[in-house]
């Protein structure tokens, strides 16, 4: 009990799980609603809440006043909120009977979550415990893994790395919101063996010229996968497998991947189906949430087959960020991904400026690191887009806008 549960520099935090035990057997009262910045905090309060069997609903830390009025009532309100009264005694020596205790009853228990809004209003999606975790695999307990978290932990894929590590009785270490230099100083002193992320995080760590061997595991999420930054990724973590994962908020963690393709398994054959090129989801695989009727759950995501097969596809971009230029549909994400091949571009955000004329004009947010030339950018983009989707309007910034979950805004 007393190894590492949670480590978060940011808050000068270093918690043991004989720490986790004592400050939960002190906790005397419990709040539906987790309303924290703190990464210890939620994940004290979401343990509590499977103990003591009840709901929970966490609300990110970074909503305005004015968000959270609008989503749920002043703050105010939410502290005086569903109340109860917590006397705990806990007194187990071993992790393995403090677990199971955690885990003894858990069929009341319900966890709810904002969406991120990177392209509109959040949206709250509630799930239960078997939905929660029907992807975890039990399988890291003797393995002594470390996770770094490198998600907000008020989101759900945050709350997913906490719950594969707690479900082993594993260790976390806080990444999310630490500056480059600071992340990769957590990863070797931890020896951190595992790190879920998205592609904008990893495009935060490079460039780097060391190479990372205590990674063993790499998760890739919640954003486009663009191959040419996991090829940079892999000179730095040689050792570490990498996986793709399509999940959402509503739905959970659903396909996964090598590489940047998919297939549909088995098991989903009569529970995801593609219409005019978009994903659908069977209403039995998503959480609960508000405006919930169809049977099938337009995901708003466009998929791109790959050969001519109508089997491997790849994920295109949201419907909602394909760009009407002069009649012709502009994708954001190819043009990222091409701009991200040119030397000298860190990161890069694509969008569309109104335009009387042609409807819209492709705009291009770069973050660049080193020596750059915007002429010749352009003769290489010249050279691999049609002319329609070539930037007609170039900024430059120190850094590209992010949601709540860290990944890159749209809107």
């Amino acid at each position: 009990m007393n190894t590492l549960f949670l480590e978060d520099s940011d808050n000068g935090l270093v918690k043991t799980w004989n720490d986790l035990q004592t400050d939960l057997n002190q906790t005397k009262l419990y709040n539906y609603y987790c309303y924290e910045k703190n990464c210890y905090e939620i994940f004290k309060c979401i343990i509590l809440s499977l103990i003591l069997n009840k709901e929970i609903t966490l609300i990110d830390g970074g909503f305005s006043d004015y968000e959270i009025d609008k989503l749920l009532g002043t703050k105010d309100d939410i502290k005086r909120q569903e109340c109860i009264d917590v006397n705990l005694n806990l007194e187990y020596t071993s992790k393995d009977a403090f677990l199971e205790n955690i885990f003894q009853s858990t069929s009341k228990w319900k966890i709810s979550l904002f969406t991120s809004g990177t392209t509109g209003k959040p949206k709250r999606v509630s799930h239960r415990f078997s939905t929660m975790t029907r992807y975890i695999k039990k399988e890291f307990r003797q393995n002594n893994a470390k996770w770094g978290l490198a998600y907000n932990p008020n989101h759900i894929a945050g709350v997913y790395v906490f719950f594969q590590a707690l479900l082993n009785g594993n260790s976390i270490v806080r990444l999310f919101g630490l500056r480059k230099q600071l992340i990769y100083e957590k990863i070797k002193e931890n020896k951190i063996s595992h790190i879920s992320a998205t592609p904008t995080f990893y495009r935060m760590l490079l460039p780097f010229d060391q190479k990372i061997k205590s990674v063993k595991h790499l998760t890739v999420g919640g954003e486009i996968f663009y191959p040419n930054t996991i090829e940079k990724i892999k000179r730095i973590f040689t050792n570490a497998q990498i996986l793709n994962i399509y999940a959402s908020t509503e739905i959970g963690s659903l396909l996964a991947s090598s590489d940047e393709y998919f297939t549909i398994p088995a098991r989903y054959k009569n529970l995801l189906k593609i219409q005019e090129n978009v994903l659908y989801v069977h209403s039995s695989l998503l959480g609960s949430f508000d405006n919930e009727k169809e049977e099938w759950y337009n995901t708003g995501d466009l998929i791109e087959y790959v050969d001519g097969e109508e089997e491997r596809f790849k994920f295109a971009t949201r419907i909602t960020d394909v760009l009407n230029v002069g009649g012709y549909n502009v994708v954001p994400a190819e043009v990222e991904s091409c701009i991200l091949k040119f030397p000298g571009i860190k990161h890069a955000r694509v969008y569309g400026k109104k335009n009387s004329v042609l409807g819209n004009l492709v705009a291009a947010d770069l973050v660049v690191d080193g020596g750059f030339n915007k002429e010749d950018l352009m003769g290489f983009l010249k050279e691999h887009l049609l002319h329609y989707k070539l930037p007609r309007i170039i900024n430059y910034m120190d850094e590209l806008p992010k949601s709540y979950s860290g990944k890159m805004l749209r809107n």
